[in-house]
């Protein structure tokens, strides 16, 4: 399912080389989003890690925001209708460890939960915790 319109093709190998031969331009676009997703890749690898439980939950609501989230006068809108179970099944924990984590940064006013998904009321105290956690593994 797809927040927004959109359309995707599939390119066969020779073709795509043969455009990238006449447009240079293209190569620094595939590098630059290549380069994004293993950075993205090596530090959810570094967090995941026997990275606490928070770190972990924090990089996943982090990256959602950051691949999905909508800015409003609240924060950042992730607009996923996502359970408790289902947020600790992605990260590796059980349900009561995220509903506990969850109430927290509530209570703190980092992530307010919404039935239309979630909101990251302070997105770079989320990156704290996840740089934090990076350091000290």
């Amino acid at each position: 399912m797809a927040l927004t319109a959109g359309k995707a093709c599939r390119v066969p190998r020779a073709s795509l080389s043969r455009t990238l031969l006449v447009a240079p331009r293209g190569w620094q676009t595939l590098l630059e989003v290549s380069g994004e997703r293993v950075a993205s890749f090596a530090s959810r690898l570094e967090v995941a890690n026997g990275a606490p439980v928070a770190a972990r939950l924090a990089l996943l609501l982090a990256d959602l925001g950051h691949r999905i989230g909508l800015a409003d006068a609240r924060g950042l809108l992730i607009p996923l209708r996502l359970g408790r179970q289902d947020l600790a099944d992605v990260i590796g924990c059980r349900e009561e460890t995220v509903v506990r984590t969850m109430r927290l940064w509530d209570d703190d006013g980092l992530v307010s939960t919404l039935r239309e998904g979630f909101i990251l009321r302070q997105p770079d105290a989320l990156r704290t915790l996840i740089s934090g956690a990076s350091t000290t593994s």
